[in-house]
């Protein structure tokens, strides 16, 4: 990201110094990575920052992909006329911004199933997780003519999104492509670790559904048998 797109975006009053056409929220930094793992194995203490780090993932990804739509729409106009900067463009630039925005995506995805799980009121998060599924399913339509080494970081996010997805349709697409995903490299049980992780969060989740309605001392809308908590909404 930062040999292609450059440094974060400086906003420091009016100066323009420094400013470049990289991500603008911070969320890829090596220190919004490192705590990745507290946020996760501690949700509730973290809960702001992870709200925090949605909301930037959110935007970085919105304005990463309009950054690929940009160049993709000028590689179809025949703007990079030299076939050395064509070439650039296409076998380094474009593959590292699909990696960048799987990472995106992957940290977006899993923001969004541990909100998902301490705020069931929180429709919109649904509505969310549905559209940054359908991001998935078309990245992974983008990165396969570089599998298996140049689409490897694919399965983690098709993990995150297989995570809490509510839709069967979609959850099926995204199990098919860890399946066909994990025949590109040897030993690989993406499928498996997708099938343990969905059924531990939901398991979680359910436990922690019953522990707010617990708190607040009424009734809350349940799934019908065998619905995702991800359909529901506390009344």
């Amino acid at each position: 990201m930062m040999s292609t797109n450059g440094p974060t975006k400086v906003r420091s009053g009016n100066s323009q110094q420094g400013v470049s056409d990289g991500l603008s929220q911070n969320s890829m930094t090596i220190e919004t990575l490192a705590r990745i793992p507290d946020l996760v194995h501690a949700p509730r203490t973290n809960l702001s920052e992870i709200q925090d780090l949605y909301r930037r993932a959110c935007l970085d990804t919105e304005e990463l992909s309009t950054k690929k739509a940009e160049i993709s729409k000028q590689l179809s106009e025949g703007k990079y006329a030299s076939i050395t900067t064509r070439a650039v463009v296409t076998d380094r630039i474009v593959p590292l911004c699909h990696t960048a925005h799987c990472m995106l995506l992957t940290i977006t995805l899993g923001c969004n199933a541990i909100l998902a799980a301490l705020r069931p009121w929180d429709i919109s998060l649904a509505e969310d997780n549905a559209r940054f599924c359908d991001d998935v399913l078309l990245l992974a339509q983008q990165v396969s003519p570089y599998r298996p080494l140049g689409a490897s970081h694919l399965p983690l996010c098709l993990v995150a999104g297989y995570l809490a997805v509510a839709e069967p349709i979609k959850r099926e697409a995204l199990h098919g492509l860890l399946v066909e995903y994990q025949a590109d490299i040897s030993g690989a049980c993406w499928a498996i670790v997708a099938e343990a992780a969905r059924e531990a969060y939901m398991a979680s989740r359910r436990k922690l559904y019953d522990e707010i309605e617990h708190g607040l001392r009424e009734e809350v809308d349940r799934p019908f048998e065998g619905e995702d908590l991800s359909l529901c909404a506390m009344q």
